[in-house]
């Protein structure tokens, strides 16, 4: 892991704000803002990870970094480029490059389909388009990630959960991309389990040169896989700074916080 000063993404300024839908029974719900005056930076090679506990604004961070939302104040660069500005067609040659995996990847998953089929439609979007070079890349992604022949031609629902996740995340990289967002790599894992999916998501960073952007609850985890960490609470960065300066001397109260629930959850385990 390491980083230098040339930013592969800029999230500068950004605030994101909804107004529920449906009224209350005394009138308009009060406007929620679920990011406030969000700045980082991600260089090449580099892991940030995004802690903080559950509706923090660590989704809502993501998903605009995504163009999934555009912001109301501030913007979001990746590789020089405004993503809030592009067109659909812009946007689609982008997506190759910043790639998005989830607790729910693997749902949304094509049961019907082998692991090679479901990599090979990942490549679609991308200039790899003879059959033959598709091939080799899904084996790579297949490698990389450790899931071997056998499993590449199984049915979906034949693989573990553990596979599944394996395969979701092969389906990120398959594409070659700069910049890969994780959303929660651990939830709903046990721990063992959670351990080989963290020494994987390393691997991959450390021999495909990979930034990552990684959002946890927990703080302890994202400090062994991360460079700098971001803490947010309520939509607001409330500390930052390199990982494991930020977990040997934590300066803000949210962030002892955080650190204190992450290891008395340790201590239970």
């Amino acid at each position: 892991m390491h980083s230098d000063d040339s930013a592969l993404l800029f999230v500068e300024n950004v605030s994101q704000s909804f107004r529920p839908a449906k009224s209350s029974w005394f009138g308009f719900k009060p406007e929620t803002r679920p990011i406030n005056h969000i700045s980082l930076r991600v260089a090449p090679g580099e892991v940030v990870g995004i802690v903080g506990k559950r509706a923090a604004g660590k989704k809502t961070v993501l998903r605009t970094i995504l163009g999934l939302a555009k912001p109301e104040t501030g913007r979001v660069t990746f590789l020089d480029q405004d993503i809030a500005t592009l067109t659909r067609a812009d946007k689609r040659k982008l997506r190759p490059l910043m790639r998005h995996v989830t607790p729910q990847s693997v749902s949304q998953l094509d049961a019907s389909q082998t692991p090679s089929a479901l990599l090979r439609e990942a490549l679609l979007e991308t200039q790899v388009t003879q059959s033959d070079a598709q091939e080799q890349r899904a084996k790579e992604a297949l490698r990389l990630v450790g899931l071997d022949h056998v499993a590449a031609q199984s049915d979906l629902e034949d693989l573990s959960v553990f596979q599944q996740q394996l395969l979701a995340i092969a389906c990120a990289i398959v594409t070659r991309p700069r910049l890969v967002l994780v959303q929660d790599p651990a939830q709903g894992l046990d721990v063992s389990v959670q351990a080989r999916l963290l020494d994987l998501l390393l691997k991959l960073q450390d021999e495909l040169q990979l930034s990552m952007v990684i959002s946890s609850t927990d703080i302890v985890m994202l400090g062994s896989l991360c460079d700098r960490l971001v803490v947010l609470r309520s939509g607001e960065i409330v500390e930052e700074g390199l990982a494991q300066q930020l977990l040997d001397a934590p300066q803000h109260e949210h962030t002892q916080l955080l650190l204190q629930q992450a290891r008395d959850k340790e201590r239970a385990a």
